[in-house]
């Protein structure tokens, strides 16, 4: 497809999501046009779900969203402040057309953005929908519609926390003492609704949503971001540490002593743990994982299948494959049975 190559949207429409820097790449308007062209795009006439992060202007952004996709006709439902895989668990759970997400992940606070998935959570990238939408947002180019759609909001956050716990028999988890580190992301304001229900002694830090990241930026793969957590866990008594990034779709799984798992250990621990459950099954395991990952996967009885990078190339393969599970090496976790979308707490 011809692109203008001038465009300004150039810079902010990426492989995977749209981001930017708020106020200068990323305004109201764009973030408005993007909904409209989002809302013509979906196929399915169902509802949308939209939800945004904890950024100081992911409100206002997801606003503007949602006007853009009323302004097209399209039925929303607004799910609040969540983390990314809500959108895909929503999108899933409640059989919807599509969704999108206000976040740019780990990026500084400065910066937001816009993921989104289609039915089923499936992807949204480059090859698969983002430079129409794109070209329509550059083109002007949106349907004439009679008649606004409609704004609900839900509150899926139990539903949500049901689901997490439908991956594990939370009776035959031993008591354990870890720590969390939700670096002011989204995580944070989520993971305290499992606690309750699940025997391990948490310790909190920086679970105060505040997307200005007044810590250390919600960037779990770089080790400076670490350091606090490593901090706690060397005072002793813990089993292990947990860090997430920004919208909560990305852990990174420390040791007792604070030393991080790589992605390919953690896909080995996981897809292990999954063909227990469902012996004989496929797992892929992405580009640059480490062939300890193939190796775990051919030790448990399992078929491993070596998968591009990227995340709407891992949900698709997923799918074509009928695989169990998928690791990236990056930090990101995908599961069968949730609708093939990544998520980091449920890893």
């Amino acid at each position: 497809m011809g692109l203008n190559m001038s465009s300004p949207l150039d810079n902010i429409f990426l492989a995977y999501d749209v981001r930017g820097k708020v106020g200068t790449e990323l305004t109201p308007s764009t973030v408005r046009d993007i909904g409209r062209a989002f809302g013509d795009w979906l196929e399915l006439r169902k509802p949308i779900a939209v939800g945004y992060d904890m950024r100081p202007d992911s409100a206002e952004l997801a606003n503007s969203l949602i006007e853009g996709l009323l302004q097209q006709g399209r039925d929303v439902i607004d799910i609040g402040r969540v983390t990314s895989d809500m959108i895909y668990f929503a999108v899933g759970k409640y059989d919807l057309a599509g969704g999108a997400m206000i976040t740019a992940s780990h990026n500084p606070g400065e910066y937001n953005g816009i993921k989104f998935c289609r039915e089923q959570a499936k992807a949204v990238g480059v090859e698969s929908g983002l430079l129409d939408i794109k070209k329509a947002c550059e083109l002007q180019d949106f349907k004439e519609v009679g008649q606004e759609g409609s704004r609900t909001s839900q509150d899926v956050s139990d539903d949500w926390v049901q689901h997490v716990l439908s991956f594990i028999d939370a009776s035959t988890l031993q008591p354990l003492k870890i720590a969390v580190d939700a670096g002011n992301g989204m995580a944070g304001a989520i993971f305290p609704k499992l606690e309750p229900v699940i025997p391990f002694a948490v310790t909190e830090m920086y679970f105060e949503p505040d997307g200005t990241f007044p810590n250390h930026i919600a960037n779990p793969l770089e080790p400076k971001n670490l350091v606090d957590l490593q901090t706690e866990l060397s005072k002793g008594g813990y089993s292990a540490g947990v860090a997430f990034d920004g919208d909560g779709d990305r852990a990174v799984l420390l040791d007792e002593k604070g030393e991080p798992l790589s992605g390919t250990v953690m896909t080995a621990i996981l897809a292990g743990y999954f063909l227990d459950k469902y012996p004989g099954s496929t797992v892929l395991c992405n580009a640059i994982c480490g062939q300890a990952a193939h190796d775990a996967v051919s030790a448990s009885g399992g078929n491993s299948i070596r998968t591009k990078v990227g995340h709407s190339f891992i949900k698709a393969d997923m799918r074509k494959y009928d695989a169990i599970f998928a690791g990236e090496h990056s930090g990101h976790y995908y599961f069968k049975d949730n609708w093939c979308a990544d998520s980091g707490l449920i890893a």
